[in-house]
């Protein structure tokens, strides 16, 4: 029932809270417990509406809400023959031995302490006048309270709205508070605010479910508050507060997480007491995963020393000196982790109000992020993420979707296995991740093509197995009941394979690869992520390739080069051959006979191309009568003679040019030089 706030409460910001927690029993094992005929064993069925009694040491069986699940009492001496004959049954899928869980209170009576109405100092520590500026709680959010009960007649409490109320260890609808302490834990949830009588509670317009798993001596067993646990998931609660706490055995715990794990999946935020052992002892149910374990502080910001220190604790508030509501209609001072613990539960049903749409990750991020940090910078055994801040956690918003990796910009690996990492703020009902693939080019992301997704994910990092060649991304989309968000993650391009590389020559072509001239060699690579390419000239040093390059002087030169891609894959090392030759040959004619025929004579000719490319074809040139040169004929490198006919009679001059593979020509005879004359006659 949400109410309005006046004035008033600026007093009751004035009063200080405190919690701690109760010292724990020393461990007991399974094992232990089975020998030591405890008594009560937990059975987990495989099937619903299983029963034990058929074995022969169970004296009786108590079956709660759950059907999979019943505690069977053991005859005496009988408990571990009992234990291990159940344990063989295919129909039975675990047996734990219960256990004895106590108030988290301290100390464990109820202290003589005056009650100062105008002195909840612990309001004004965690800003609850500020957040009761955005709300006080909505009766849609249920806080379920399991604890030793309620006492519904009192009058800061008769106004309160109470849903499905349940007593786990009568199987009854009465939970009326023999001790104390579960109306106390209440009290400082919802006790009627602005009513001009008693104590604020710090989230008066929330539900109330009380569940009561301890006796009015303040302890139970575990079975009941597991079976508290699955009666709030099945009756609609939003947030579990639970000021009690005591010893599990890795088998117990084991037994019971799903449990938990059920209740976190419905959407049901879990607060429990860290124990007041005032050392590191670890408490169940408040070492649960998805429990939020609650330390607890004075109300100037110091560590309660009855308050216990470990790796679970996640949160603190205030504990120490807390006055609340009573099982006879008064009100009494209490310290403890039971304390603090309803503070969390409280604020938690505050942010759940002022954000109807949040995730259980989503309410727990809104109270760590928003703590305040006492003790070692940042998350620390003693106070967890901080002191809670019940107006800043109320404020607290969405923030949208931060990708951590890649953040930002391109990233190119060889590695085919890519991963991306989010962090999700704000109050998102779901999850999911879009991958994107492209084309990529040395070293650039083409258009990005939807692959058809998104796919759900149940969180972060995500990996997928990648082709080489190709860039991926992701879009990671998380929506609230208003808005929608989404965040790119940079580009990841996978390169996994060897560069493909390329050469060419280039300069004055000849035949069989020879040029007549320098060179010019390219080298090329590709590769998706780019790629560097270098290389070595006739065994020399190694050179990086920045652009073309000239190759000179005559020979058979020798290119050896290699590309390595920026994700550091090396292609095969190729050869390229450059074969230059700018030597001219030489030709000579060696004698001129005729043959006897008409007109025909047989010219003899040499050639060379010493240290070349080699002599090619020898052409031979003659003039009639001193005029111009005129190509007759030409043979090849191997061949020595021409068969020369004269086309008419008269005085003939005749020289012979040789051309070589690289096509280098020898000189026309200069000017002056006598040719060899022939005189043909009729």
């Amino acid at each position: 029932m949400t109410r309005r706030i006046h004035s008033r409460l600026a007093l009751l910001a004035a009063l200080v809270l405190c919690a701690l927690v109760l010292p724990l029993a020393a461990p007991i094992s399974a094992a232990a417990a089975d020998s030591s005929d405890a008594g009560r064993l937990v059975v987990l069925w495989r099937t619903p509406h299983q029963s034990a009694l058929g074995f022969s040491g169970a004296a009786r069986e108590l079956h709660g809400s759950n059907q999979r699940r019943s505690v069977v009492i053991a005859r005496a001496g009988k408990s571990r023959a009992l234990a291990a004959q159940l344990r063989a049954d295919p129909d039975v899928l675990a047996v734990v031995a219960d256990t004895k869980v106590t108030v988290e209170a301290w100390p464990a009576t109820a202290p003589n302490d005056t009650y100062y109405a105008n002195n909840q100092a612990d309001l004004g520590v965690m800003g609850v006048p500020a957040a009761w500026q955005t709300t006080t709680g909505s009766s849609s959010v249920v806080v379920a309270v399991l604890d030793t009960g309620m006492y519904m007649a009192h009058s800061d409490l008769d106004g309160i709205n109470v849903v499905s109320p349940r007593n786990e260890i009568t199987d009854t609808t009465d939970v009326s508070d023999g001790h104390g302490h579960g109306t106390h834990v209440i009290g400082e949830i919802a006790a009627e605010t602005d009513n001009g009588i008693g104590i604020a509670g710090i989230a008066p317009g929330v539900s109330i479910m009380p569940i009561k798993v301890l006796s009015d001596s303040g302890s139970g067993w575990f079975s009941d508050i597991i079976d508290g646990i699955d009666w709030a998931r099945t009756h609609g609660a939003t947030v579990i507060s639970m000021s009690l706490g005591g010893y599990l055995d890795p088998t117990s715990a084991a037994a019971y997480q799903p449990v938990i794990d059920n209740a976190y999946n419905a959407g049901i935020t879990i607060v429990a007491a860290a124990g007041n052992s005032g050392n590191g002892t670890i408490s169940w149910p408040g070492a649960f995963n998805h429990v939020l374990s609650i330390a607890a502080t004075n109300n100037v910001d110091q560590h309660a020393s009855f308050s216990n220190a470990n790796a679970t604790v996640d949160l603190a508030a205030p504990g120490v000196s807390i006055v609340s509501t009573y099982r006879d209609g008064g009100y009494v001072s209490m310290s403890g982790t039971s304390m603090s613990t309803p503070h969390v539960a409280a604020v938690a049903g505050l942010v759940q109000a002022a954000h109807p749409a949040a995730t259980v990750d989503e309410v727990e991020q809104a109270l760590r992020s928003t703590a305040v940090d006492l003790g070692t910078a940042g998350r620390d055994d003693v106070y967890g993420s901080g002191r809670v801040n019940a107006a800043a956690a109320v404020a607290w918003t969405p923030t949208g979707v931060t990708v951590t990796s890649p953040a930002a910009g391109l990233v190119k690996t060889a590695s085919t296995s890519v991963s991306i990492a989010w962090t999700e703020l704000g109050t998102f009902v779901s999850r999911s991740i879009q991958r994107q693939r492209a084309t990529a080019t040395n070293g650039a992301c083409g258009a990005f093509v939807n692959l058809g997704l998104p796919v759900a994910v149940l969180g972060s990092p995500v990996t997928q197995t990648a082709a080489t060649g190709y860039c991926y991304r992701w879009i990671v989309t998380a929506r609230n009941a208003s808005v929608t968000r989404s965040a790119t993650s940079g580009s990841r391009l996978v390169d996994a394979a060897a560069p493909i590389t390329s050469a060419t020559v280039t300069g004055i072509v000849g035949l069989a690869g020879w040029k007549k001239g320098p060179a010019t060699v390219t080298l090329k690579s590709v590769a998706k992520s780019g790629s560097s390419l270098s290389y070595t000239l006739d065994g020399g040093s190694s050179t990086a390739y920045g652009g073309l390059f000239t190759v000179s002087g005559d020979g058979v030169h020798t290119v050896t080069y290699r590309a390595v891609s920026v994700t550091g894959i090396a292609s095969a090392t190729k050869t390229l051959i450059v074969k230059i030759d700018t030597t001219l040959p030489t030709a000579s004619i060696g004698s001129i006979t005729a043959t006897g025929l008409y007109r025909k004579y047989a010219v003899t000719a040499t050639a060379s191309d010493i240290g070349g490319s080699g002599v090619a074809i020898k052409r031979l040139y003659y003039s009639l009568n001193g005029g111009a040169w005129v190509l007759f004929a030409g043979i090849s490198a191997t061949a020595t003679t021409f068969t020369f006919t004269a086309p008419t009679a008269g005085s003939y001059a005749f020289f012979v040019r040789s051309t070589d593979v690289a096509g280098n020509a020898s000189l026309v005879p200069a000017s002056g030089t006598s040719p060899v004359v022939v005189t043909v006659t009729p």
